[in-house]
């Protein structure tokens, strides 16, 4: 019996998103695109993702904001540096929030966090810039069931992270 190789809606989704932002796995697209091929073989509808994916993909390769098929269709990565999956992004700026939280200076905590990934500073220090918001909720998100808010201290120390940020408000502060 054949095994089932469906691509979930989302996955479908994610794939397409990656595709956009120049930031695919090579492989997951051509599973995505074996996955089309036995769609089509099977005479089965293509779900309004794939549509999406097929329509997006031509349509950067015909404005010319991709030059290359491959390109467009995410077979091919842009020249350089592979970014880190949004996921290991978002978990390298929660283990910067976690260390900041726990007393640690910014610049230690690069390091340190650098360490354990196995990235330099600056590949940290631009997924803290780009998750610093993913990281406030994963780590709310890892509090025990009986937690309910953070506590004074805690807060202090958000406010004190995150001072530029618009998102925070800080203690004492009133949302008009």
């Amino acid at each position: 019996m054949e095994e089932d190789k469906s691509i979930s809606r989302v996955q479908i989704n994610q794939i397409a998103w990656d595709v956009l932002d120049d930031e695919a796995n090579p492989e997951e697209v051509r599973e995505l695109l074996e996955y089309i091929c036995e769609l089509v073989v099977r005479k089965e509808p293509l779900p309004p993702e794939v549509l999406r994916y097929i329509r997006d993909s031509l349509r950067a390769y015909l404005d010319g904001s991709k030059k290359s098929l491959d390109r467009s269709f995410g077979v091919k990565r842009k020249p350089g540096r592979p970014k880190a999956d949004r996921e290991q992004r978002v978990d390298m700026a929660t283990e910067i929030l976690r260390m900041r939280m726990k007393g640690r200076h910014h610049e230690y905590a690069l390091g340190a966090v650098g360490r354990k990934f196995g990235k330099e500073s600056s590949v940290i220090g631009e997924a803290w810039a780009a998750h610093k918001f993913d990281a406030h909720i994963a780590l709310r998100l890892e509090w025990p069931e009986e937690k309910t808010s953070w506590t004074e201290g805690e807060l202090q120390k958000l406010a004190k992270i995150f001072l530029k940020e618009s998102w925070l408000i800080p203690p004492g502060k009133k949302n008009n």
